[in-house]
């Protein structure tokens, strides 16, 4: 996502406020576990589009230091999983 796109997520974020915008993300998440489900590939790219939308109203809602932890998590969570791919472990990620 690119500035532009970063800020008017943002203005959004600003004129419906967070409360609010965490129940858009559930529906959109919902809405994206059913395109999943159902293997409709357009409605999966929509959909996506949409979380992506709301994940970024969501982190734009948190204060500088929960972002900072957020990155943090992300960052330990990918290198974990690249671990036990590294060290053999073929088996599904469920718990990333």
């Amino acid at each position: 996502m690119n500035d532009e796109l970063r800020a008017q997520a943002g203005e959004i974020l600003h004129h419906y406020g967070e409360v609010h915008q965490q129940e858009k993300a559930i529906e959109e998440m919902a809405e994206l576990i059913t395109a999943i489900k159902h293997g409709d590939r357009d409605n999966y790219v929509e959909e996506l589009a949409d979380v992506q939308v709301m994940i970024e109203q969501l982190f734009q809602a948190l204060s500088f230091e929960e972002q900072q932890k957020f990155i943090v998590t992300i960052h330990n969570k990918i290198n974990r999983q690249l671990r036990r791919i590294e060290g053999g472990d073929n088996n599904e990620s469920t718990d990333t």
